[in-house]
């Protein structure tokens, strides 16, 4: 039930974290996709806005005591700081106590290359990243109206070389440094003014960062933008136009990133 301050009750919150883990850890017994058991451990970080999250989450998870459940708590240690990495730290090594362990070890993330552009008013930055021996292109994207952007699809090396480049028609190769400085300087700007994220970054951040080599939790909470239901594409996730970017450029960029969405 919700509380009389408008928040959410500590059971609503269980309830909620009770039907997530139902959902996803299912998905994760047998053959897998690659980055899937990191997407469902970015989904349960979505909770992390509301008080007693992460105790109530990595709980949750715990008493499951399976493999699975076990796969989500490897990956919350690495992609999320303080309190929920630790939490879930602790709740795995008291699992591998009672012989519970994860089922996959979590893969290395490979950043192959990267490349910005950057007119009037609009920045993207993508990126080949190779993780599981699948290709992701990653994107992060900033304008007036918010932040974009995520992991996309695996897809082949080809395809995700040729995403990449239609993401930044005009840009230039950066080093992983000189991006890492312009992403930290983004992401502060952003938490200042409270920018908001689309729904697939929300998601994708906390493995955006690590992709980059950020540490784990520097991917800010931010306010979703959610936008009124379009047609989905084949990538099944509509996705927003950056207005700042010249007409042709923009109509190539939305159909890119909708490509590059499951």
């Amino acid at each position: 039930m919700l509380r009389q301050d408008g928040g959410v009750s500590r059971e609503e919150l269980r309830e909620q974290a009770r039907l997530l883990a139902d959902e996803t850890l299912k998905g994760l017994a047998g053959a897998r996709r690659p980055l899937q058991a990191e997407r469902v451990a970015a989904f349960f970080g979505l909770l992390l806005d509301v008080e007693d999250a992460p105790e109530v989450v990595v709980d949750e998870l715990e008493r499951r005591a399976t493999g699975e459940a076990a796969d989500v708590l490897d990956r919350l240690r690495r992609l999320f700081a303080e309190p929920l990495g630790p939490l879930a730290d602790a709740a795995l090594q008291r699992l591998a106590a009672t012989g519970v362990a994860p089922v996959t070890a979590a893969p290395e993330l490979e950043l192959r290359r990267l490349r910005r552009d950057q007119e009037e008013g609009a920045w993207v930055l993508a990126g080949q990243l190779e993780a599981e021996g699948a290709h992701f292109t990653l994107m992060l994207a900033a304008d007036a109206n918010g932040l974009a952007g995520g992991l996309g699809d695996d897809r082949a090396a080809v395809e995700a070389e040729a995403l990449m480049l239609e993401l930044t028609p005009e840009g230039e190769e950066i080093a992983r440094a000189a991006a890492i400085t312009e992403v930290r300087t983004l992401l502060a700007e952003a938490v200042e003014l409270q920018a908001g994220v689309d729904e697939g970054l929300a998601l994708d951040g906390p493995l955006v960062a690590r992709a980059l080599g950020l540490p784990p939790g520097s991917w800010p909470a931010l306010p979703v933008l959610r936008r009124p239901a379009v047609p989905r594409g084949a990538a099944g996730a509509p996705r927003r136009d950056p207005r700042a970017v010249k007409k042709d450029k923009r109509k190539s960029a939305k159909a890119a990133r909708k490509r590059n969405r499951r």
